[in-house]
């Protein structure tokens, strides 16, 4: 699988709540994040990315826990929140 991004959760276990933070999140400086507003805004960026011909894959995110969430085309994006069945978040839109 070769996506156009691909997004990796830090490998802490177990899952500290208060730091539970978005594993799908956009870069504003080198050390500040933000979630994206929504799935456009998202779509948009990965859109504006280049897409190497041998990517077969859209946007993929694993989790700490191992589990990996592949999506193979913008369509199959989620426009909701998205949590692990661990706990952790792994995409979640708003401020």
């Amino acid at each position: 699988m070769k996506p156009i991004i691909h997004y990796v959760a830090d490998m802490k276990i177990p899952i500290d709540s208060s730091l539970n933070t978005s594993i799908v999140r956009k870069k504003i400086t080198k050390t500040i994040y933000a979630n994206w507003i929504n799935k456009p805004e998202l779509t948009t960026f990965i859109d504006a990315l280049y897409a190497p011909a041998t990517s077969d894959c859209y946007m993929c995110v694993t989790c700490q826990c191992g589990i990996v969430y592949s999506y193979s085309i913008k369509q199959e994006i989620p426009s909701n929140n998205i949590t692990c069945t661990c706990g952790r978040k792994v995409l979640e839109y708003g401020r």
